[in-house]
């Protein structure tokens, strides 16, 4: 059985995390990534990272696309001519949500 113990004790200071990301994302050579403390780092960052994106940027998405598309379908009217928008009960509700998500 092999144990290894990895320190990243500089990571706690302020920034040192995106500093990091900023210094592997401009290395040319992708070898750096075959480097066992630098697949740990990022690996444990995703699985951290990765339900928080997931929760705060694709779901809200999700909905934006949803209700934009709902308001696309039940509130306009094609004509050949011009377009005209139906005055319906979901129309500010999903206006409403599309609004709040375009100002975030």
């Amino acid at each position: 059985m092999k144990i290894e113990v990895l320190k990243f004790e500089f990571l706690n200071e302020p920034g040192a995390v995106a500093e990091l990301f900023k210094t592997l994302a401009g290395h040319e050579d992708e070898k750096i990534f075959r480097n066992k403390a630098i697949d740990v780092l990022v690996n444990r960052i995703w699985s951290e990272q990765y339900p928080m994106i997931v929760r705060f940027v694709f779901l809200p998405y999700l909905l934006y696309a949803t209700c934009f598309i709902s308001y696309m379908t039940f509130c306009f009217k094609l004509e050949a001519t011009s377009t005209k928008v139906q005055s319906n009960w979901l129309q500010w509700p999903l206006l409403g949500l599309c609004i709040i998500y375009s100002c975030l």
